[in-house]
């Protein structure tokens, strides 16, 4: 939904992309968009993207990058399968972000940019297999983000 989103936008921005994987390959459909392929499609199809940090299992240093940033527009996907399964339950490879180091990832980009959008995607569903438990993980989770989002 973010490529589709992001269309929208008629000023240009810049994508945090806080995710395991760098949705960035060729669409495994024939060029149908995926959940793989939909970065590598804003970076081709949207004319308002300025650029994107990934911040994904290596990392990324988002302050330098927010602080050159400082004011301008910007456009936050946070793909939960970048944190740990005690904060997240996804059917994905996971990351190692806890909840707290995203909290403050995201604090820091409300401090220092002009957020226009977040989206915010990955978890496990009970058509998937979820269990109470997963349920239940990700709805705390979800709470907390969704505070955050809207205290900003």
């Amino acid at each position: 939904m973010t490529h589709l989103l992001a269309l929208r936008e008629t000023e240009p921005f810049h994508l945090l992309l806080l995710d395991n994987h760098p949705d960035n390959q060729e669409p495994a459909f024939g060029g149908v968009l995926s959940c793989g392929s939909w970065v590598k499609a804003m970076r081709e199809d949207n004319p308002m993207l300025r650029d994107i940090l990934w911040i994904g299992p290596e990392g990324g240093d988002y302050v330098p990058w927010l602080d050159e940033r400082r004011g301008e527009r910007l456009y936050i996907s946070l793909d939960k399968d970048v944190m740990a399964p005690q904060w997240a339950r996804t059917d994905w490879t996971q990351g190692e972000y806890s909840l707290d180091e995203v909290e403050k990832i995201l604090k820091t980009a409300f401090d220092m940019t002009e957020v226009v959008a977040v989206d915010i995607c990955g978890e496990l569903s009970a058509s998937k297999g979820a269990t109470p438990e997963d349920m239940r993980v990700n709805f705390e989770t979800n709470t907390k983000l969704y505070n955050l989002v809207c205290q900003n």
